[in-house]
């Protein structure tokens, strides 16, 4: 088997959130958790704000499949904080997430490992 085509991932999946802060610097962190192909699990709290840098450098540096990763489920002004839409955010993240990790060449790359392992502010 070709090393250069093992996903860094086996499984992600994204159990909840939490809403941190107070005042202006209220956000939601979301739980992701994968299973790593080397058998540990890791778990990371990223923002959306995480999600949009993820996509964004995802999106650059594979142009031939930026067409075909999910674009993120769409930010909202007022009522961010509702568990109704917290959920509907939380599916889009997840599927999002399960593409781009599970993907034969993008699961590949360092800039997914970077994201669930380092810090986000790239």
């Amino acid at each position: 088997m070709n090393d250069r085509h093992v996903t860094f991932v086996d499984d992600v999946r994204i159990i909840g959130w939490v809403t941190r802060g107070s005042g202006l610097d209220v956000h939601t962190e979301f739980k992701v958790v994968v299973h790593l192909s080397r058998g540990e699990n890791l778990t990371a709290m990223r923002r959306y704000t995480d999600f949009e840098v993820l996509y964004d450098v995802l999106c650059e540096r594979y142009r031939a499949f930026s067409k075909r990763i999910p674009k993120l489920p769409h930010k909202k002004a007022f009522g961010k904080f509702e568990d109704r839409f917290l959920k509907k955010r939380e599916s889009g993240l997840q599927f999002f997430l399960a593409y781009v990790m599970l993907h034969p060449v993008i699961g590949c790359s360092s800039v997914i490992k970077q994201w669930l392992e380092g810090p986000t502010s790239w």
